[in-house]
């Protein structure tokens, strides 16, 4: 019986080798399976001794490579069953730690910044925030247009998107120009910039950077950038000392840019407290256009039943990250002067073109604010 005992013992003991049959009834493994089942077990204690060496370095504070390869998916979607994640998730359980605190202690993760960062790219972008590289190809060259025009953007603008003209007529009148960029001229349909564009559909903002729809080089290419002409699709306007305005023109064409203004450097000396025209003196290029726009961007609200000179101030905050990572929030107030001039361009060349795509019975895809209840 002891015998009996002590063998029925090793053999429950020893699966990989014996197969259990019945009660008390045991088959040898074939061998093929048993070379398979010890390849097996070999290969599991390489993987334990793999987690233990790298939650070693972990917790001395070093980051394997391995690790670090696969980290932003260990923090943000983890496959549990991947060896660096058991690692990742040993060392910071030995240290009473969390995944993200032992990702900070490494140097892995520099600040919480980034960390969010690399969430939303894990969410958003599996594939990484990179582009391949895509030339752009040769396109119908543009007839010249015969004004200088500037665009007014934030200090961190990279992408131009929109620019403004303003010609004198004589006995009063002008003529506006709204010129927008238009990369589409490049973008045929299946190309590789078009699959691109439809994945991303816009550029992403937040405070400290942007991920961009387009790849470096068509940015380049397109924005409406200072100092030569630029692919533009342009709308004019021929505005009377009224402020009547004609009908429009349409027109694909390359505008030269005369100027990037800058918000931050010309709202000081174009604001509502301190005046738009400092005692008529010229303060910066295209200071008396802008003058001219915003008396026509006043008349258009007034014509849209949009004008309240009595409205109390309403701002508007930005938030900023600066390089110590400290958040810094800025105040501007809304319907500024130049707020105003350019949101009402703007909505004078969209409601333009809206009524063009509905009077010729075409579809399109409008932002819009609800009205007031």
């Amino acid at each position: 019986k002891t015998e009996l005992a002590a063998t029925l013992i090793a053999l429950y003991s020893a699966p990989v080798y014996f197969y259990k049959k019945g009660k008390g009834v045991f088959k040898a493994a074939p061998e093929e399976t048993l070379k398979q089942a010890l390849a097996a077990i070999e290969r599991k204690k390489q993987q334990e001794a793999q987690i233990e060496s790298w939650a070693e370095r972990l917790q001395q504070g070093k980051m394997p490579p391995e690790i670090a390869a696969d980290l932003k998916t260990i923090l943000h979607a983890p496959d549990k069953q991947a060896l660096t994640y058991k690692a990742f998730t040993k060392a910071a359980g030995a240290m009473k730690s969390t995944p993200l605190a032992l990702a900070m202690q490494t140097g892995a993760v520099q600040s919480i910044p980034q960390y969010l960062y690399d969430g939303f790219e894990v969410k958003h972008f599996p594939q990484g925030t990179g582009f391949p590289h895509i030339d752009i190809p040769a396109y119908t060259p543009l007839p010249q247009a015969d004004v200088q025009a500037f665009s007014i953007d934030d200090d961190s603008t990279t992408e131009v998107d929109d620019a403004l003209s303003v010609t004198d007529l004589g006995n009063g009148s002008k003529r506006i120009g709204i010129h927008i960029a238009a990369p589409s001229l490049a973008v045929t349909p299946g190309s590789d910039i078009e699959k691109i564009i439809m994945a991303r559909l816009s550029t992403v903002y937040f405070p400290g950077g942007k991920i961009t729809m387009l790849p470096e080089n068509w940015i380049a290419g397109f924005s409406l950038d200072a100092g030569a002409h630029r692919p533009a699709i342009s709308i004019y306007f021929d505005v009377d000392s009224e402020f009547n305005i004609s009908a429009p023109t349409h027109k694909i064409e390359a505008v030269y840019i005369s100027e990037n203004l800058r918000i931050q450097a010309i709202e000081p000396h174009f604001n509502a407290q301190t005046g738009l025209d400092a005692e008529g003196r010229v303060m910066f290029n295209h200071h008396q256009d802008l003058i001219w726009l915003h008396q026509f961007a006043i008349a258009r609200q007034k014509t849209r039943g949009k004008y309240d000179p009595e409205r109390p101030p309403q701002y508007d905050y930005s938030i900023e990250l600066n390089d110590d990572g400290h958040v810094a929030v800025a105040r501007r107030e809304r319907g500024s002067p130049i707020d105003t001039l350019v949101s009402e361009m703007m909505i004078l060349a969209n409601s333009t073109w809206a009524e063009m795509l509905d009077q010729n019975d075409l579809p399109g895809l409008f932002r819009v604010q609800p009205g007031n209840s």
